[in-house]
């Protein structure tokens, strides 16, 4: 068996799917271990509520692998696969704080200070450009209906490798994406930078000075209460 091998048309898992839960369940088991040690207060009901959604389509999925109706079966385990990935993965980011230690912010920027590159000037640059500030925030803001419209693509389509392969691709990335965030935390410049966007750009980014700010301080002090609202993810 492949990675992405579904075609035998039995209800188990291939192996990119199975490689996606084990993922799962390890970033469940982190999570619960530091909101039991940090005592963090967490909306269990809400995410017992969206996991349990989640699970409803991968075993609905599973139900149409078994009857040979590949096409769904795949989008629907990827569905719920992918957002089970993403509603477990943000919160343990919330999890890991307080920081161990200090974020590598300002090393980032005195890095990018030798290539010449400066954020400041790049938001005085794109100020020029309401319509692209409007479109690149549009396109932050719709990561998960982006992933949405891919999978139902690729399903819809019998694109059926390619839709394991994202599955695969997205599962690793981010298994290495928060293993690396864990050792050399950053929250991007809005934590090194204190801009009036309003006043002197004359528009308002995505990610705000209110961020962060709000990301210092959780950095120093935890976040509190995790619900999911504002599990959002705060890898830079």
């Amino acid at each position: 068996m492949t990675f992405t091998d579904t075609s035998s048309g039995r209800a188990g898992l291939s192996l990119a799917e199975r490689i996606s839960f084990f993922i799962i369940g390890c970033y469940f088991i982190i999570f619960t271990a530091l909101v039991f040690f940090r005592q963090h207060a967490v909306s269990w009901m809400i995410f017992v509520t969206l996991f349990s959604i989640c699970f409803v389509l991968v075993a609905f999925g599973l139900f149409c692998r078994s009857k040979g109706w590949q096409k769904l079966a795949n989008t629907c385990v990827a569905f719920g696969t992918i957002f089970a990935l993403l509603f477990t993965a943000s919160p343990l980011t919330h999890a890991m704080l307080p920081l161990w230690r200090a974020s590598i912010d300002p090393s980032l920027v005195e890095i990018d200070k030798l290539f010449g590159f400066s954020w400041p000037h790049i938001l005085e640059l794109t100020s020029r450009y309401p319509r692209f500030v409007d479109a690149i925030g549009y396109a932050y803001n719709s990561v998960a209906p982006q992933f949405a419209i891919l999978i139902i693509a690729l399903g819809a389509s019998g694109r059926m490798r390619d839709l394991q392969e994202f599955l695969l691709v997205v599962s690793l990335t981010s298994a290495a994406t928060i293993g690396f965030w864990a050792l050399f935390p950053a929250f991007g410049p809005t934590t090194i930078y204190d801009i009036d966007f309003e006043t002197i750009y004359g528009f308002t980014p995505t990610i705000t000075m209110d961020y962060g700010r709000d990301m210092v301080r959780m950095a120093l002090e935890g976040p509190g209460h995790i619900p999911p609202k504002n599990a959002m993810g705060l890898i830079a």
